[in-house]
């Protein structure tokens, strides 16, 4: 199956306690779109990076660091390139997007897209037990009016979801929680359809 060449814009920060078992996430929605000339520095930058991955096709992804500025802080986030978590093994788009970081441009054209079962679950792995996690989740896809049109909700398991937005919106969900196990697991709902996708997701440690 072809998909139009564009793509799906939201991010969402997650803060997980881990164990099999869902932990509680609290949301709250960062406005500041990220998809914009300097969208870059939407980014939070609280506590110590973990790691950041852009999802996609592994010839789509950026060949240097994403340098962010935001709230007195510089820091160069250097993001693994991995098609791993969604069934397409990498949707590669072709959005005409230029938020002046070439890097970062690379990153949210760049998308894990699709299959069943919907909603699909995110598994975070090596957590510390004891330590408060956020996770950032990027999700940007404005290929054509009908996929613009497609909504994006996450969720910890445990009846606690982030606010829904449109694929297209490109704004960040943030949330927080305090890790009780090694693992957490996130759950992506895409709306209108049945084909969830993810751009990239940043996991920091905040204590």
């Amino acid at each position: 199956m072809r998909y139009p060449t564009t793509l799906l814009a939201m991010v969402v920060i997650v803060s997980l306690a881990g164990s099999a078992a869902a932990a509680t996430i609290e949301w709250s929605t960062n406005k500041t779109s990220f998809a914009k000339s300097d969208g870059k520095n939407s980014i939070s930058l609280k506590g110590t990076l973990i790691e950041a991955v852009s999802r996609g096709h592994p010839d789509a992804g950026p060949t240097g660091a994403v340098k962010v500025s935001k709230d007195g802080k510089i820091e160069g986030i250097e993001f693994k390139q991995s098609n791993d978590v969604l069934p397409r093994s990498g949707l590669p788009t072709a959005l005409n997007l230029d938020t002046g970081d070439a890097n970062w441009d690379a990153v949210i054209k760049s998308a894990d897209c699709c299959g069943s079962p919907n909603p699909m679950a995110i598994t975070l792995e090596k957590l510390k037990v004891g330590s408060r996690y956020q996770i950032e989740l990027f999700v940007y896809d404005e290929r054509d009016s009908a996929i613009s049109a497609r909504t994006a909700t996450f969720d910890d398991g445990a009846g606690n979801k982030s606010e829904t937005i449109g694929q297209d919106a490109g704004v960040n969900i943030i949330g927080s929680f305090l890790a009780d196990g090694r693992k957490q697991t996130i759950n992506l709902t895409q709306g209108n359809a049945a084909h969830p996708a993810l751009n990239a997701y940043i996991l920091r440690r905040l204590r």
